[in-house]
């Protein structure tokens, strides 16, 4: 999966390869405050992986239904990347930023 970012002309500011040897499943997207983007993301299969982010150890991916979530800069820099849960969570049905910075994820 990659993640980009394009100016008004459509050329590229910056991208992201977000992957593994796995089908990852991007669930949502959404804007943080600080103009930061928060993408959810699941395995789509029953393969147990390992998720590999630009700038991050390698992840365990338990495999079908198991979550991440990775946030990443304005400037298109990974900051962070959360497992979220084991196998059989579900996909992602909505994340919300709370005025004092809190994430609330919801998920089936």
């Amino acid at each position: 999966m990659i993640a980009a970012a394009l100016d008004s002309s459509g050329e590229p500011v910056w991208h992201l390869t977000i992957g593994g040897t796995t089908e990852l499943r991007l669930d949502r997207v959404i804007e943080l405050s600080d103009g930061a983007l928060l993408l959810f993301h699941d395995v789509a299969n029953a393969t147990v992986d390992t998720l590999l982010v630009e700038g991050f150890p390698p992840s365990l991916m338990l495999g079908y239904e198991d979550g991440f979530a990775l946030k990443i800069g304005v400037e298109g820099d990974p900051q962070w990347l959360q497992h979220l849960s084991n196998t059989g969570l579900g996909r992602f049905n909505g994340a919300v930023e709370t005025p004092i910075g809190v994430l609330l994820v919801g998920s089936v």
